[in-house]
């Protein structure tokens, strides 16, 4: 019988209850009832699946499709068929990405610092481990997206995601593609993020960006201040600025070469103008590089 982590929401406590069979239906029903070794049996409104709980549930019933949300605020996700989990998927076919990540409550953005802007190189290794690190033993979803339009998704084992995501470092593996139109993503019970070389676009709720950025220090990866996001409008660089980019010394910033004036680079986006004047967008140009 499957054992859940829970909060109790009278008294705050945190424990293992014994759940019985599990339905899927607007919100989760349980065979057994739970029982609060404080407070005794709790409704449905008096519970929380803790994160640690989800992750035990998305272990046990969405092999074919991870995708899990917190107790109480399933609304349609997940019912009472597999086919019915891959159609929420099929429901964002062509749609924007940002448009999944809204509909899981990913309302918070992490971003590795880009190596050709800020000519620094980024170990793509160390991203990498640091990512799977965040991700543990959880199955993922790939996700193909075409200008950010997601495009097919399919399932892929958990060490095989991570070989074909460190071969994208040396252009090489199943998600390296040419043409930087096509990107290939990871969607996992509490986040999503765009696998590139040498850098990462990251989006979860603020716990899991948090601990992205902890994983991120400790691997020592460079990467932009985390934000919230604003349903997605497009992110204001210029009045975001990291602290350690403004710490610049004055002498610096008007330092003269021989040849041309050094200044100080600014943060691109992926659908930002190519700051090389190509005209293109950046991730149809030097993103690639």
């Amino acid at each position: 019988m499957p054992i859940i982590k829970f909060e109790c929401k009278k008294c705050k406590e945190i424990f293992d209850c014994e759940t019985g069979k599990i339905t899927f239906g607007n919100i989760l029903d349980f065979e057994k009832d739970i029982i609060c070794p404080n407070c005794g049996k709790l409704t449905k409104e008096e519970i929380l699946l803790t994160e640690y709980g989800q992750t035990q549930i998305g272990q046990l019933y969405f092999k074919d499709e991870p995708v899990i949300k917190g107790y109480g605020i399933y609304e349609g996700l997940i019912s009472n068929d597999n086919k019915s989990l891959k159609k929420d998927l099929k429901d964002f076919i062509n749609k924007d990405t940002r448009e999944l990540c809204e509909y899981f409550g990913f309302d918070y953005y992490l971003e590795v610092k880009n190596n050709f802007i800020f000519r620094s190189r980024q170990n793509h290794e160390d991203i990498i481990n640091a990512l799977y690190e965040f991700i543990g033993n959880r199955p993922v979803k790939v996700i193909k997206a075409y200008n950010d339009q997601i495009k097919k998704y399919f399932d892929m084992d958990l060490e095989e995601t991570k070989k074909n995501a460190m071969l994208f470092g040396k252009n090489k593996g199943k998600f390296y593609f040419e043409d930087p139109s096509i990107c290939f993503c990871l969607l996992g019970d509490n986040f999503f993020t765009y696998i590139l070389c040498e850098m990462l676009f990251f989006y979860g709720k603020k716990e899991g960006v948090d601990k992205m950025a902890y994983l991120f220090d400790k691997y020592s990866v460079d990467y932009h201040k985390p934000y919230k996001l604003d349903k997605y409008e497009p992110y204001d660089f210029e009045n975001n600025i990291d602290e350690d980019d403004e710490d610049l010394d004055e002498e610096d910033k008007n330092e003269e070469t021989d040849n041309e004036i050094e200044t100080r680079p600014k943060k691109i986006g992926r659908n930002d103008p190519c700051p090389c004047g190509s005209g293109k967008k950046y991730k149809k140009c030097c993103l690639k590089l």
